[in-house]
């Protein structure tokens, strides 16, 4: 899970010109909740995402930010 292939789809989701153009944190962090979950963002996801990314996310932050949500179960498991 922790591989070149997660790393690499992260860091392809991340710079898609559709989260790109995003500038504000919320912003982007909603447009990648829904390319990866087609949903928003539920309220404690945001406060989390924005603890996590900080006022200014580097491109390693949105990374890391994109890598742990394909981690998740939501985004591997289909209920």
């Amino acid at each position: 899970m922790n591989g070149s292939l997660t790393a690499t789809a992260a860091d392809l989701v991340a710079q898609r010109p559709d989260v790109t153009r995003e500038v504000e944190t919320l912003s982007r962090v909603k447009q990648i909740t829904r390319i990866l979950f087609s949903r928003e963002p539920k309220p404690t996801e945001e406060r989390l995402a924005s603890e996590f990314l900080g006022a200014q996310p580097s491109t390693a932050a949105w990374q890391q930010f994109v890598h742990a949500l394909l981690l998740t179960n939501e985004f591997i498991f289909v209920d």
